[in-house]
């Protein structure tokens, strides 16, 4: 199975010649499912979406198409632009493309009130210079006046785009520090034996609700949930992957680098390792598909140099024999809990800059 993803069906929907350019791309690359960004309200009710996906499946070849979704709301759209109509019209795939991982943020919990002792959080976030905010315990202070204090610091010299407030629970106060953003490139610490931190994922609990939710709502029908995932820095474990595994079908997992490494341990061990645990304490075999960029920044080179030397074969099919031959020899625990269903590659812009003859 080959994935691709395509931009802006938005753009070019009712265009016959731009939808054809797609279709027929798509096609040559051996590819057996679509899946579409640029699902706005607008295209799930445009009378040209259910001929584009009937062609796209009757003249092009393409078994599955997919629904690009971010929120509940969107899937529930697109659940309902199915309703009524005949198979080779309808999406008989949705895809989750949001990113959990990155919507945390950090708590600080002072746990004793010691006085003469100074509570320090040192904040770093990407090019903004790092930060520094420390408060000295007097008499009287308790570990509700020192997180009063600390905050106060902090807040006469704010990160950029970060938030901090108080919250008080029983037996605890804790500082909590919100990147508006994401966590890209923030790192934190703590002075020590008198404070805690510690990572809380607040869109961890919504994605897997989306899951839910949406698997639900497919009830017997047989369609598929597939879910884009990364963990960049480390954020989800065995814990999360546990939950992830119980709603979706089939995980896109991102393999964001120059050359389609296996080992890359970003994929390898914090996905990978994480899906396979997870699924092994199930007693379930988990699906998933290596997610390959051809942008500029990741594989672009590669598949344009691959290219040049073979024109046979292909770059996508040099690609994956290459990653498939490291996978093949590569051993690690509960490896028989993932079943590799296919490859994925972002995005058709990048793939269409490349020479014609990556055409198979």
């Amino acid at each position: 199975m080959r994935k691709i993803k395509l931009n802006d069906v938005n753009v070019y929907l009712g265009n016959a010649a731009q939808e054809n350019i797609r279709l027929a791309y798509a096609q040559s690359i051996g590819c057996d499912v679509i899946q579409l960004y640029g699902l706005r309200s607008s295209v799930l009710t445009n009378p040209d979406l259910p001929l584009f996906i009937q062609k796209a499946r009757t003249t092009y070849g393409i078994t599955d198409v997919a629904a690009i979704m971010s929120s509940e709301n969107g899937f529930n759209n697109a659940l309902a632009y199915n309703v009524g109509k005949p198979a080779n019209q309808q999406f008989n795939e949705f895809n989750m493309e949001n990113e959990f991982w990155f919507g945390m943020r950090v708590d600080f919990d002072i746990t004793n009130a010691v006085v003469g002792y100074t509570y320090t959080i040192d904040i770093t976030s990407g090019t903004f210079p790092p930060k520094s905010y420390s408060y000295t315990a007097v008499g009287g202070d308790t570990d509700v006046s020192i997180a009063a204090n600390l905050l106060a610091v902090m807040n006469a010299n704010p990160v950029t785009n970060f938030l901090y407030k108080i919250t008080a629970t029983v037996g605890m106060t804790i500082i909590q520090v919100y990147n508006r953003n994401d966590l890209r490139e923030f790192t934190y610490s703590n002075s020590g034996s008198n404070m805690n931190s510690y990572i809380v994922n607040m869109a961890f609990k919504q994605w897997t609700d989306m899951a839910f939710n949406l698997k639900t709502n497919i009830g017997l029908n047989g369609w598929k949930v597939s879910a884009y995932i990364a963990n960049p820095y480390n954020n989800w474990g065995l814990t999360e992957a546990t939950s992830m595994i119980a709603d979706i079908d089939e995980f896109e997992c991102t393999l964001y680098r120059s050359t389609p490494n296996e080992m890359f341990s970003p994929f390898r061990v914090d996905q990978l390792f994480n899906l396979a645990n997870a699924g092994a304490l199930a007693a379930k075999v988990v699906d998933f598909t290596p997610l390959f960029s051809a942008e500029a920044a990741y594989m672009h080179t590669f598949l344009y140099n691959a290219t040049i030397a073979a024109p046979a074969p292909t770059p996508l099919v040099a690609a994956e024999p290459y990653w498939t031959n490291m996978w093949n020899v590569d051993s690690f625990p509960n490896k028989a809990s993932l079943n590799v269903t296919g490859f994925t590659y972002f995005d058709y812009k990048s793939l269409a800059t490349l020479p014609t003859v990556i055409i198979l």
